[in-house]
């Protein structure tokens, strides 16, 4: 559960980085899509769904959800997403999730005798973090990536040095980043939160 509240701070910031660099989706303009009135409480709904406007005009929805274990229940689900989302909406919907933790299950395809579903999974440790240092906003994820632990000193003082941020959101993205770091070696996380509390 704290993977996905710090998962879900961050995307809030990150999304338009999650879009370009996760996804390869060019646009002109996001927007988070809050919830219909006709949604009730019990009634589920993705974790991040959006509109984009591609550069052509072209409106489509992408649902991006965060999964710390994979499973073919939440495939499931994001199916059931992807239809309500394309009824709800008649746009072309991109379904896709975040996954957090290694899995072998999670393919981006799904088949069974009567379905067949496409989505696109996002495998943080397949990823470099290398190449994702130019967006402070995606550095909590770093820990997750091929070798990133050896990024940790860096993320550290660029998120300090970073002028752009103020106080609470530093304070965001280094907690992301020690709560993620957790997944991999819980010592170093806990070595991470005590630093910052010197």
């Amino acid at each position: 559960m704290k993977y996905d509240i710090a998962a879900k701070v961050i995307i809030s910031n990150a999304i338009e980085a999650i879009l370009t660099k996760f996804l390869g989706i060019d646009f002109s303009l996001v927007e988070e899509i809050k919830e219909i009135p006709e949604e009730t409480v019990s009634l589920k709904r993705s974790d991040f769904p959006f509109q984009i406007t591609r550069k052509n005009g072209q409106k489509e929805i992408v649902l991006l959800e965060i999964q710390t274990t994979f499973s073919r229940k939440f495939v499931l689900r994001l199916l059931d997403y992807t239809v309500r989302s394309m009824l709800d909406y008649n746009l072309k919907v991109i379904p896709s999730v975040l996954l957090l933790t290694p899995s072998k299950d999670a393919t981006g395809f799904y088949k069974d005798d009567i379905i067949t579903f496409n989505y696109h999974a996002i495998k943080l440790w397949e990823q470099k973090p290398e190449n994702f240092l130019d967006d402070i906003w995606l550095y909590p994820f770093l820990p997750l990536m091929e070798n990133g632990i050896d990024f940790l000193d860096e993320i550290e003082r660029k998120v300090y040095q970073d002028t752009k941020l103020d106080i609470y959101e530093k304070a965001d993205i280094l907690t992301a980043t020690a709560i993620f770091t957790g997944m991999k070696d819980k010592n170093l996380a806990i070595k991470l939160i005590k630093r910052r509390q010197t």
